[in-house]
């Protein structure tokens, strides 16, 4: 999915909002040996995520975590807090092929607390605390 903004994370008593505008996963054949590449395409519309990091988990189909890759963008070198508002960051993360996962939760949370973000979609309208991108077929 991308080309378009896949909703906004925003806490309200914090006052940031980052925007998700894309996640496209790369390699789709997970009996290949080749890593799955997720590329996510990041917003910061208003600033002051000041502990945010995101979580991205790979699940199998009951929804039962696989693999994840958490932590700050650019294999963890670029908090939020370091991003001016208005400014987009593209990063790239990287999982092991397994044929068991189906689908990618990707999300925010506090680093300290491990409370998670709201997350509203843009296509829907939902609220959740995590977007979910299905693997393609």
């Amino acid at each position: 999915v991308s080309g378009a903004n896949l909703g906004v994370f925003a806490a309200e008593k914090d006052g940031f909002e980052i925007q998700l505008r894309g996640a496209e996963i790369n390699e789709t054949d997970l009996n290949s040996g080749r890593p799955l590449a997720l590329e996510l395409q990041w917003h910061v519309s208003v600033a002051g995520a000041e502990n945010l990091t995101v979580f991205v988990h790979g699940v199998d189909r009951d929804g039962q975590l696989i693999v994840q890759n958490d932590g700050d963008l650019l294999v963890g070198l670029l908090p939020f807090s370091k991003i001016a508002q208005g400014q987009g960051v593209h990063e790239i993360r990287y999982f092991p092929a397994d044929p068991a996962v189906v689908a990618f939760h990707i999300g925010l949370y506090d680093r300290f607390s491990g409370e998670r973000v709201p997350f509203t979609s843009t296509i829907n309208g939902e609220v959740s605390n995590k977007i979910v991108i299905p693997l393609p077929n």
